[in-house]
This record gives C-alpha cells, structure tokens and sequence, in this order.
C-alpha cells in the first residue's frame, strides 16, 4: 500500500513529488508474509513494481476479510437448528479417525460435510498484491547425493529433517488464496525468521551453488 502512494500514477514506477522522496526514483517493492490487502484487479495492475513472497501455509496473507466472512457464515450454519448436534458428531468423528486408516465411507461423510459448509463460503476475497512467490520445503532422502557433501555445506550428515527450499510462481493468486490451508505450522511459518532462513538457504543454492541444511 505504501508503494501505491509513492508511486507516480503519470509516470509508472517511479517515485512522485507527493511522496517526500526524490522524485523520478525507481521504485520497486518486495514484501514478505504480505496479508491479503487488494483486490485481484489490482494486485494484478501491480504486478510491475510489486513482488510478494509467502512462506508454504504462513496464515497471514490467506487470512483476509471474506475468508473471516465465510467461517462466520460456516459458524452460522452450524449453529443452525436443522444441523443441531453436527459440531459434536464432526468433534467425535474426528477424534475417532485421528491418525487411522478411515474407510471410504467415514472420508465420504466428512466430504459431504465440507461441501455442506463449501456453498457458504464465496465471499469476495482479497489477495497478496503483486507478483506472488511462494516458499515450499521438501524431504531430501537420506539416499540422496546431498547427504555426502562436505561438513562445510552440510553441518549434519545424518539430520533427518533437512529439507530441499523451493521458489513457486504462483500463477493464479485468486484460487491459491481463496481459502485457508489450515497446518500446524500455519503461525510458525509467518516467523521473521524463518523467511530469512529460508530466502538465506535459496540465495546460496542459486548464487554460489551450495546446499544449506534448513530444519523448517
């Protein structure tokens, strides 16, 4: 938002007069756990002087105002007297299969609940501005070749929680951010700290070519 004003709207990316800066200046914003702040119309107008970067499920730039809209209305519907005693059967159920092997029968109540709860939930959302990255980490096996690089790239050979750090493009803001991806680490990944981990370890695989381990 603070680029929007320091923009100059008669000369695109550019700093203006009004915005107390040298005028003329290139201007060019990145942002990182940026919450869902425009429309998509203009997120889309900024993709030429906005950059965003998302950490995997960091909850901050999914949680905008039609997402807290439609769990009100899922809250709603729950409360509803025709669906009286459906949050304790969900509770229950979900107690009762946490971490089992469920049958296609127990999966298939459960889906047809969401798509219950899924009819109230199009509320207009808003969207990260910009062009949107997102941070992804993967599992590297221990079979692989990254394993039996020098302790000077990998300080433990044997960490079981080293990850691979991956850069996606989102190509579709709209659908990515139309819902919140619930994960137990939707809070940890907004952290300061792992954004700068986690761009830390993708900078020296890019520019010097070294794998750095990363327990995120």
């Amino acid at each position: 938002m603070l680029g929007l004003l320091w923009i100059d709207p008669n000369k695109p990316y550019v700093t203006s007069v009004e915005s107390k800066l040298p005028p003329n200046r290139p201007l060019h914003v990145y942002s990182y756990g940026t919450p869902s702040c425009m429309q998509e119309e203009l997120g889309t107008i900024c993709r030429s002087f906005v950059t965003s970067v998302v950490n995997h499920y960091d909850i901050i730039p999914r949680l905008s105002i039609g997402i807290l809209t439609d769990l009100r209305n899922c809250a709603d519907e729950l409360l509803d007297e025709k669906n009286h005693g459906l949050a304790e059967e969900i509770f229950s159920r979900s107690l009762a299969t946490f971490n089992k092997n469920n049958s296609g029968k127990e999966l298939n109540w459960f889906w047809e609940k969401f798509r219950l709860f899924k009819k109230n939930m199009n509320s207009e959302k808003l969207v990260p501005p910009g062009v949107v990255y997102i941070i992804e980490t993967a599992d590297i096996p221990k079979s692989s070749k990254y394993f039996s690089r020098a302790p000077s790239t990998l300080q433990n050979k044997n960490n079981e929680n080293m990850k691979r750090v991956i850069l996606l493009r989102c190509d579709d803001v709209k659908e990515q951010f139309s819902e919140l991806a619930f994960a137990k680490c939707m809070f940890f990944d907004h952290a300061p700290v792992n954004y700068e981990n986690l761009l830390n370890a993708l900078e020296k695989a890019i520019f010097k070519n070294e794998v750095v381990p990363t327990t995120h």
